[in-house]
């Protein structure tokens, strides 16, 4: 077999494993997570706490690649209530939150009123079904970003992620999870190398860190590639 049909077939196997992993379809039901948002606003200090040392690993990782800068507009796919983009807020020009949940845009809109943010905006989307095209989205922004989202989980929207960039994009999954973070479940462990291997097989050179939680001792591997 010559190296072109051996890359072929490899990259044929992981994007096959990819659509496997992207099975969990209750994650793709905007009404559930509509209810989780309510949840997460209840408890909002607590998750705000809880991620806070995770969304500030990703922003010094990506600070110290140059990648957000005063100049820089990111677009969030799978935002849920803007933690991580409350984070970049101050790093960046402007942010465009995606997510299909409208409890999550709501709580979102709300969570950067009260703390005086006017460059993050929210969208109600359904990143699966949406036209980049037609909404103008297409190599439009610096930096495509997501943290732990299904909203990328099939290959095809994998790609439609990739295309929103005309610079970087970067991705957060788990790549080792405790069983005590919460009641609920992802995939996304199982799929983090699956998707290194996609990205280089397509020509990308993916960078990796890793960021450890203090208290659950869950890792998420940080992912970020030049399109």
């Amino acid at each position: 077999m010559n190296d072109n049909n051996y890359k072929k077939e490899l990259k044929e196997k992981f994007e096959s494993l990819w659509e496997t992993h992207s099975e969990h379809t209750d994650n793709y039901k905007a009404s559930k997570w509509d209810e989780r948002a309510v949840e997460w606003n209840d408890a909002f200090i607590s998750k705000s706490d809880r991620d806070k040392g995770r969304n500030r690993a990703i922003k010094s990782f990506l600070l110290r690649k140059g990648v957000l800068t005063p100049s820089t507009t990111v677009i969030d796919v799978g935002a849920g209530m803007g933690l991580t983009a409350l984070e970049f807020a101050d790093s960046v020009k402007s942010i465009r939150a995606l997510d299909f949940s409208k409890n999550m845009c709501s709580f979102g809109s709300a969570l950067m009123e009260r703390n005086g943010i006017r460059n993050v905006t929210f969208d109600v989307c359904d990143f699966n079904s949406v036209n980049i095209d037609s909404n103008g989205w297409r190599g439009s922004f610096d930096l495509a970003f997501a943290s732990i989202s299904p909203a990328i989980r099939s290959l095809k929207a994998f790609e439609k992620f990739i295309a929103l960039s005309r610079g970087y994009c970067c991705n957060v999954s788990f790549v080792h999870r405790s069983k005590h973070t919460d009641k609920q479940t992802h995939d996304d462990f199982l799929s983090f190398y699956t998707m290194i291997n996609i990205l280089y097989l397509n020509g990308y050179y993916p960078e990796v860190e890793y960021y450890t939680d203090p208290d659950s001792k869950s890792m998420y591997g940080i992912a970020l590639w030049k399109v």
